[in-house]
């Protein structure tokens, strides 16, 4: 599906069942399964639980790339916000897209990554005060271990972002190379990192997993995502379009 075919099906859904649309803007849309239905990360939200997405398999920069992008779609500047820490340079070109509010840290050491942390950590306590309205956070992160040079599988640069965004209404978007998949005797990466397993294949197919309450696993849901034109070609489309 490309970015155009994308936006036509959201302006007919708009158009014809507002109430639809209201409801899928909640959700983050990662693309549509083979019975042509709109797949999102999350079926059902419950309060205070986060939003958790774990991207895994080849491409999965370019395919969170494709995230934002098409979610920087469907809600305004004043809507959403991204905070996206990662040391993976080609999320730069994100802050080219003046339809979405950015920001992307330049992130090369463990100490960049701290202070990120305590930078989100900033902005969960401002959007503790009620009488504010702030607009919905996504923070994205992608590469960490590459920075901090992990190579056990354990994710712990991933935790403490994980734990100061569990009960809050943050979206959290990873992407990590789990090493082995969760069907192969690795789940606790999987589960302790994230709710919703995205693993995708580079072909513009991915395969989605949910885990639910009692920490057991979905099958896993195929569904192909937005991989056409290229994520710049997307932004140029996007910034195109008339402002209101």
């Amino acid at each position: 599906m490309k970015a155009e075919e994308f936006i036509s099906i959201l302006s007919n859904i708009a158009a014809e069942n507002h109430e639809r649309f209201l409801s899928l803007r909640k959700d983050i849309p990662l693309g549509v399964d083979e019975l042509g239905e709109t797949v999102t990360a999350f079926p059902y939200s419950r309060r205070g639980v986060a939003r958790q997405i774990c991207v895994t398999g080849t491409c999965r920069t370019d395919f969170i790339r494709r995230i934002v992008v098409t979610t920087a779609s469907i809600y305004g500047k004043g809507e959403l916000c991204f905070l996206i820490v990662s040391p993976n340079l080609s999320y730069g070109e994100l802050l080219s897209f003046h339809s979405a509010d950015v920001t992307a840290p330049y992130i090369r050491t463990g100490k960049d990554i701290e202070q990120s942390l305590n930078a989100l950590k900033s902005l969960i306590a401002m959007r503790g005060d009620e009488q504010k309205k702030f607009p919905r956070l996504i923070v994205v992160l992608d590469g960490l271990e590459q920075v901090t040079g992990e190579q056990n599988g354990l994710l712990e640069a991933y935790q403490p972002f994980v734990e100061i965004t569990r009960g809050t209404d943050v979206t959290l978007i990873t992407g990590v190379d789990l090493l082995k998949s969760i069907y192969k005797g690795y789940p606790g990466a999987f589960v302790g990192i994230g709710n919703c397993l995205v693993t995708a294949d580079g072909e513009g197919k991915t395969d989605v997993t949910y885990a639910k309450e009692d920490s057991s696993l979905t099958e896993p849901v195929s569904l192909d995502y937005p991989s056409a034109p290229s994520v710049k070609e997307v932004i140029a489309f996007f910034n195109a379009l008339p402002q209101e």
